[in-house]
């Protein structure tokens, strides 16, 4: 699975694809955590050269937590990711609100994860598109619709993909019934395919339009640089 681009496309597509809740590590976790301004408060991972800015009031979850949470916490495939962190805007905040389901606030997941060599022979702009939910798999079932897509590419060979789409069953317990899942995800790869670069901002369609000024902020901050 390999591939990126840089142009807008705001058309919506049909494509199949499967899903990867990664088996995730922290390498170490929000290592930078500055005053961002304006309520917000930077974060992310000195080593990785990954930063983003979150709203100060937001929850924090680092990656221990999160790995002993799904249960990988002390597995080999622990160790293939190098930072993890979770963020949640609920004023009740639990970490269930970011693994699962259709938050009514704003959630946040984040990780850098190291490729496999076998993992980077296959990997994609497909299967970025499709690290978190399996995106076109749930287009092609009309379970879902790919609203708008943008190819990335910055310094140093890095590429990569910007996707907003909604997601309305055929996952756990995201149904129709309990509304549709909004998703703004930025994945990125290294020129190598080494590191997969993860971010995903999800809350429920009507969170989310409320949202909206305060998601694209968040959107706009995140930085990687070439390691």
């Amino acid at each position: 699975m390999v591939g990126m681009r840089l142009t807008s496309t705001g058309a919506r597509r049909r494509r199949g694809l499967r899903f990867m809740l990664p088996a995730i590590l922290v390498g170490l976790s929000l290592l930078l955590s500055a005053c961002g301004g304006d309520g917000y408060t930077y974060t992310g991972n000195q080593g990785n050269h990954v930063f983003l800015k979150v709203p100060s009031s937001w929850a924090a979850y680092n990656g221990n937590i999160i790995l002993k949470a799904i249960g990988l916490d002390g597995t080999p495939s622990a160790k293939s990711f190098n930072w993890l962190a979770a963020f949640d805007a609920s004023p009740t905040p639990k970490l269930g609100h970011v693994l699962s389901g259709v938050p009514k606030q704003p959630v946040i997941l984040a990780y850098v994860r190291q490729l496999s060599p076998q993992t980077r022979d296959q990997f994609s702009l497909q299967a970025l598109r499709n690290a978190r939910y399996p995106i076109d798999q749930l287009v092609n079932n009309d379970q879902g619709d790919l609203i708008s897509s943008k190819d990335i590419s910055l310094k140093g060979g890095l590429y990569g993909e910007q996707d907003v789409f909604d997601v309305t069953g055929g996952i756990g317990d995201i149904s129709a019934a309990n509304g549709a899942l909004m998703v703004n995800q930025i994945g990125i790869l290294d020129p190598g395919n080494h590191k997969l670069y993860l971010l995903v901002i999800s809350c429920a369609a009507t969170c989310y339009e409320r949202n909206r000024n305060v998601i694209d902020e968040v959107a706009r901050s995140y930085s990687v640089k070439e390691t």
